[in-house]
């Protein structure tokens, strides 16, 4: 999967170090299969990672100064205790395109026995609430007709549409003792304004309290990681402090692909010396993007692997490793704040062949930690493109080494000596491989020609003022950090002022009558009143002509329902319409936003432009979309799926025109200022 960056820096990055296997010169490229977890554990401590005693003891740091001088990027909240109209507005969505017609999308725990006293177990509770319907796992969402229900090799399910679940948790503290496994296309969802708590029992045995791909032998997983797609978790306190501090235990195992993202989560964990516990594990997968995390203590906050994601806005408070870097193929972290660690980041995994291409850290912050970051790279370490960082305006208070080698050499120096005091800040520090293009004379085909050659070389240290990436100011805060904005969940807007597309719009959501008409009544309406929020209800809205997206209305999906654009309008690819049009050209002021919201296509759309962005926001960041997707194809409804368009690669053929679709998913005109994004492929 190719990389993919945000803003001019994340692309410089993406030129400046080495990222194509095409550049290398020798050693094997191949990737490395992760072990579970704790098989890779045990070789992960076989490593000779170089025992820094105590002058690494966070408590010894603190010094006079007795606290860290910052705190979490935005005011984290435990909840304002204000009802969450989440868990009390109707819900008359349905999959469309499901086989069950009595099927549940939307669950509350408690309606399934769960108590959240923090003395009864509610594992099966809150396990029998996400598996209820015949949901997609190893064991279960196979085909209906299948003779052995129980297993795995003939009738598990791999992947699903047609049955999406929300969980929902209220406040409580939900006592556990074993794993709740999340199913393909679940969210869980915790009451934003009271955190429920997830705690796991003293005798809790398993690789998470919430585990989103489980083992069952050896390598074999419910779900094959790289398309273990559409999950979220989000407004949680996850809390391992019963479980005896030396057990390996993790809070979360989150091994996900697209569409998956984690937001508004607290992880606590034992502190001692001795603790062995993991917040966030993650050793594979195909991801993009969570946020807003905080983790106090234990052993690693994050254990960090998958070919590549975007991390932003989290704290990691008083532990032994901040971040252990498994692998990755391209990284970002953003807005990271680290205090009290012992090791900030540890990127040392396989040794003279690192398992990591490029980690970025921009807008971050350590503070009181004994080593900002931990490496392997050096002038002979192979692959050539292996163990690329880039360190972006970032901060370094109080921590005595800034970067180190795994041998234990000082790279870059602190502020001294353990416990010291003073602030560095690096501006860009660059490390990998960098490459110089010219035109050159080649032989290809027993032909000389001119064509692009590259020399080649590693360096490791701070890039040159003079060459540095000019940031756009409008990307900028005054702090001159990037700018972001979380998801919106509307936690502060009472239920009273949601408007359901089906129960207040009256728009058909069954996949198959035309609401095109309908929705654009409905977002008219929204316009006129900018303190409602429109709730879109799972389903399917067929669209068949051009929807105008009024300047500044907010919509809210129930788990990604579909607007799906068809029928004749969209033909000719000759003469493409828009199926979505945010604004029109020239608006300015505008404070649209959408969020969770899929845009799909019904049949040949050859003719289909799914959106058309020309909105210039009011400001930075007050409008946008946010976990919104564009996806064509593959699943029930779209009629393009493998009955009818799949593709032979054994022989040649040619394409079938009810099988083309989209002309074009998202155009972003010239007039657009300020929007914020988070789309997924």
């Amino acid at each position: 999967m190719a990389c993919r960056r945000l803003g001019l820096l994340l692309a410089a990055a993406c030129t400046l170090l080495a990222t194509s296997d095409a550049l290398l010169d020798g050693g094997d490229s191949s990737p490395i299969n992760p072990l579970p977890p704790l098989d890779f554990k045990l070789q992960i401590d076989d490593l000779g990672m170089p025992n820094f005693d105590s002058e690494l003891k966070h408590t010894e740091r603190l010094g006079a100064r007795g606290s860290p001088p910052d705190e979490h990027l935005h005011v984290k909240r435990y909840g304002s205790g204000e009802p969450f109209w989440f868990g009390d507005i109707a819900r008359p969505g349905f999959p469309a395109y499901g086989r069950n017609s009595t099927y549940v999308v939307y669950r509350n725990v408690k309606d399934y026995g769960a108590i959240g006293d923090g003395i009864t177990d509610d594992t099966w509770a809150i396990s029998n609430a996400s598996f209820d319907g015949n949901r997609c796992g190893a064991h279960s969402g196979g085909y209906e007709n299948c003779k052995t229900p129980n297993s795995y090799a003939e009738c598990g399910c791999d992947s699903q549409t047609t049955t999406p679940a929300i969980i929902y948790f209220p406040a409580g503290t939900y006592l556990v003792s074993s794993p709740i496994i999340q199913q393909y296309y679940t969210q869980y969802v915790g009451d934003a304004n009271n955190l429920p708590v997830m705690k796991a029992a003293s005798t809790f045995t398993g690789a998470g309290i919430f585990d989103t791909d489980p083992y069952i032998i050896f390598n074999d997983q419910w779900y094959q990681n790289q398309n273990n797609f559409w999950r979220h978790i989000r407004n949680f306190v996850l809390d391992t402090n019963s479980v005896p501090s030396q057990q390996d235990m993790h809070a979360l195992h989150w091994q996900v692909a697209q569409g998956a993202s984690l937001q508004n989560i607290v992880i606590n964990m034992p502190s001692d010396p001795d603790t062995q516990h993991v917040g966030i594990y993650m050793e594979n997968g195909s991801s993009q993007f969570y946020e807003d995390v905080i983790i106090n203590g234990g052993y690693q906050g994050l254990w960090s692997g998958n070919q590549q994601l975007n991390v932003r806005n989290v704290t990691l408070n008083n532990c032994k490793t901040g971040i252990f870097q498994g692998w990755a193929w391209i990284w970002s972290y953003n807005g990271i704040t680290f205090n009290n660690c012992d090791v900030g980041v540890n990127m040392t995994t396989g040794g003279v062949r690192p398992t990591y291409n490029t980690v970025v850290f921009g807008d971050s912050v350590w503070n009181n930690c004994g080593i900002g970051l931990i490496t392997n790279f050096n002038a002979t370490t192979l692959p050539n493109n292996a163990a690329g960082l880039v360190i972006d305006h970032c901060r370094f208070v109080d921590t005595p080494v800034i970067l180190m080698q795994v041998n234990g050499t000082t790279i870059v120096d602190g502020c001294g000596a353990p416990g010291c005091q003073g602030e560095i800040v690096l501006d860009l520090f660059v490390q990998g491989v960098t490459y110089s293009i010219y035109d050159g004379l080649t032989v290809a085909t027993n032909k000389t020609c001119y064509g692009a050659q590259a020399d080649r070389a590693r360096i490791q240290q701070e890039w040159p003022a003079a060459n540095r990436p000019v940031k756009s100011p409008s990307l900028l805060d005054s702090n001159g950090n990037f700018l972001a904005r979380s998801r919106p969940q509307y936690e502060g807007v009472p239920l009273a002022n949601f408007r359901s597309i089906v129960n207040d719009g009256g728009c058909p959501n069954d996949g198959v009558t035309d609401a095109t008409q309908c929705v654009q009544d409905f977002f008219d309406m929204l316009a006129g009143n900018e303190d409602l929020v429109g709730f879109v209800d799972h389903g399917a809205y067929i669209i068949m002509d051009t929807i105008t997206v009024p300047n500044n209305i907010r919509l809210i999906g129930e788990i990604w329902p579909y607007f799906m654009v068809t029928g004749p309008n969209f033909q000719d690819m000759a003469d493409p319409r828009v199926a979505f049009r945010v604004g029109q050209r020239g608006d300015t002021g505008g404070t649209t936003e959408l969020v969770e919201i899929m845009f799909q296509t019904r049949g040949p759309t050859p003719g289909a432009i799914l959106m058309e962005w020309n909105l210039e926001c009011s400001g930075p960041a007050t409008c946008g979309m946010w976990d919104t997707h564009w996806r064509i194809g593959g699943t029930n409804g779209t009629q393009l799926q493998n009955y009818n368009c799949i593709k032979h690669p054994s022989r040649a053929h040619g394409s079938a025109a009810e099988c083309y679709c989209a002309f074009l998913l998202l155009h972003v005109t010239s007039g657009a200022r300020n929007m914020r994004t988070y789309a997924d492929e």
